[in-house]
């Protein structure tokens, strides 16, 4: 069964339109929670971006983990293919956020 998320505004993003990629760290969320079950039966994570300026609302998972000496240093979340499908622009899209 689909989880209902919570979402964070793209305006707790920076936007890099040449690269197609938004950063932020981790402590520029507020707290949110990033790592978000999607379903009950599976244990994919991610988090819901909501456009600040239209309020649609795509889902990014978890693509990758990176480690430097032992520690995190960020994440990469990539728009799940449901959100792909509604929006087609995000295809190629990344989102980084950085633990600080």
């Amino acid at each position: 069964m689909k989880l209902s998320l919570l979402g964070v505004y793209s305006d707790r993003f920076s936007y890099d339109k040449t690269e197609h990629t938004f950063t932020t760290e981790l402590s520029d969320l507020g707290g949110f929670r990033i790592f978000q079950r999607f379903y009950t039966d599976s244990m994919d994570v991610g988090f819901v971006m909501i456009n600040k300026k239209n309020g649609r609302r795509a889902e990014f998972s978890l693509e990758s983990e990176f480690l430097k000496d032992e520690e995190i240093t960020h994440w990469l979340f990539t728009p799940t293919p449901d959100s792909v499908k509604l929006y087609p622009l995000l295809r190629n899209c990344k989102v980084y956020i950085f633990n600080d």
